[in-house]
Order: C-alpha cells, then structure tokens, then sequence
C-alpha cells in the first residue's frame, strides 16, 4: 500500500498532470473560497482512516485541503480498484451528493488529511449561489466521470499488485510521450 508521501505525492501529480484530477479550489474566486470555508467543519484525519465509506449514505461534501487519499472503486463484489489519488483543492463525494445515492467508492487517508467538510444542504447552497463554482463542479463531475469511463470493468478484478502494476506502466507510457522520458523508468 502507498503509505509514504513522497510516493502519494508522485501518484498526485501524475494523476493532476495528466487532467485525471479536477483540482475545484484553484477554479473558485476568493470570495467563493471565504464562503465555502465559513460554512464547512475542519476535520482531520490519520494514515489508514476512511473519509468516506461505500454504501455510507452521501451526507456530505470534503474538500481535500492537506494531505493526501487514495479513492477505491467498487465495481463488483470482492475488492475495488485504486481510481485516483487525491490532495489538497480536490473535492470529493460531490458526485454522490448530486444524484443521491449511497457512496459507491471508499476514501482512505495516506497520511495526514485534513478536509472541509460541507453537509449536502449547505453544499447545494453554496452552489446556487455561486455561479462559478458551480461550473467548477460541472467540470470536475465530467471529468471524474470521463476518467472512470475508461477504467476497464475488468481491473477491478484483479490482485491489487496487478492493479497497481497496470496503473504505473499507464502512467510511465504517458509520461514518455509527454515528457521523453525513457521507455520503462518512472521518475
């Protein structure tokens, strides 16, 4: 497992530099970011805590603002799939909320987490009010949903250690063909 920061940190950006992560933060205006603030609960979280659960109702909307999780996918009985790695200025069960539904992904910490935490009503709120955060939203729902589209059904059934295997030679060949690096060396 992927417990050690610097390798959540390289997992982060690979995912961030390949647009796998819409990072919805960096996307509000100031005052959007003073109010989201104001109408959340700072909580905190330690290595090996889930944030969220699969099949826990969607009661609430985390915005990631320290540290780093890890986003399991269950598509299947048996275990999930790694579908990303996510840190600070991700938001996280906005999608759940929208349409619902009960979680269908667990959220564990990698290291320290530390999230604002927005209960639904106040997150639909917020929304509303904020034209630009609710574009912010839209676009990181299509591309999060964009993302999962491409994850064969078929990964999830397989050992973690293949998983992970697959995830970083998918990472190592897009990094060669965006930044030249050497066949087979994962920076």
């Amino acid at each position: 497992m992927i417990y050690d920061n610097r390798e959540a940190r390289r997992w982060y950006d690979a995912y961030t530099n390949l647009g796998r992560a819409a990072v919805y933060w960096n996307a509000l205006e100031p005052e959007e970011k003073r109010q989201f603030e104001a109408f959340s609960d700072e909580l905190h979280y330690n290595r090996g805590e889930d944030l969220m659960q699969a099949g826990s109702p969607a009661n609430r909307v985390m915005l990631i603002r320290n540290g780093f999780a890890k986003v399991i996918h269950y598509y299947a009985p048996g275990p999930g799939h790694i579908a990303s790695i996510i840190g600070p200025g991700n938001l996280v069960g906005e999608y759940e909320a929208m349409i619902d539904r009960p979680r269908h992904g667990t959220v564990t910490a990698l290291n320290t987490v530390t999230v604002w935490a927005m209960t639904v009503a106040a997150f639909n709120k917020f929304i509303d009010r904020h034209r630009n955060a609710h574009r912010a939203l839209t676009e990181s729902v299509v591309i999060k949903s964009t993302e999962l589209g491409r994850m064969p059904v078929s990964l999830a059934l397989l050992p973690a250690v293949q998983r992970v295997a697959m995830l970083l030679f998918d990472t190592a060949a897009v990094d060669r063909d965006l930044h030249g690096v050497a066949a087979g060396r994962v920076a």
